[in-house]
């Protein structure tokens, strides 16, 4: 909680590491020593059916979608996003009833923020797994190796470039030498 006394105006600060039109309010921080929980409600005017790419404004439900976000001062942040459901009112569309999506924030069935997936790919890629582990943990993310290797596995693989060129390297001695003993 202390922390929340350095800032002068916590909502602010929370409305940019959140990045997204979310109403927040005195209320909406929970803080204790392991986590803050974030209650936030997604305040969109409207939504739009991932069908018939048409806008809604008539309110089926609501319902609380909790996920994982980047970990902040050493504890791990959790958002308790408050979203909607739709009634899609476009007679063609297959869809009667939507869920407004984040997908800049959230995928559609994740359970953590695109940017908490992509830094654990980072990772991931960068230190492996055992290694890894470890790595996160000093950026204050808390991450079995089972999950960084998970994340990699779950990236697409890159597709192979076709070699164009084939050559040799002047050594500084003047005879040329094989591109293949430096692969």
């Amino acid at each position: 909680m202390l922390f929340l006394l350095d800032f002068p105006n916590n909502q602010t600060i929370l409305s940019a590491f959140l990045s997204l039109l979310l109403s927040l309010d005195d209320e909406s921080i929970s803080p204790n020593e392991d986590y803050l929980v974030i209650s936030a409600i997604v305040c969109s005017p409207s939504g739009r059916c991932s069908l018939c790419q048409q806008e809604a404004v008539r309110v089926h439900s609501r319902y609380r979608r909790t996920v994982g976000a980047l970990y902040w001062e050493g504890r791990r942040v959790v958002l308790s996003l408050l979203v909607r459901k739709f009634f899609c009112d476009t007679p063609q569309c297959p869809r009667l009833i939507f869920t407004e999506r984040l997908p800049d924030f959230i995928e559609l069935w994740a359970r953590i923020t695109n940017r908490l997936c992509h830094s654990l790919e980072a990772i991931g890629f960068a230190a492996s797994r055992e290694v890894g582990s470890r790595l996160a943990s000093h950026v204050w993310i808390s991450v079995p190796p089972t999950t960084l290797l998970r994340r990699i596995m779950a990236c697409p693989t890159p597709v192979p470039q076709v070699v164009s060129h084939v050559g040799s390297m002047i050594s500084r001695f003047g005879e040329a030498e094989n591109m293949e003993r430096f692969s």
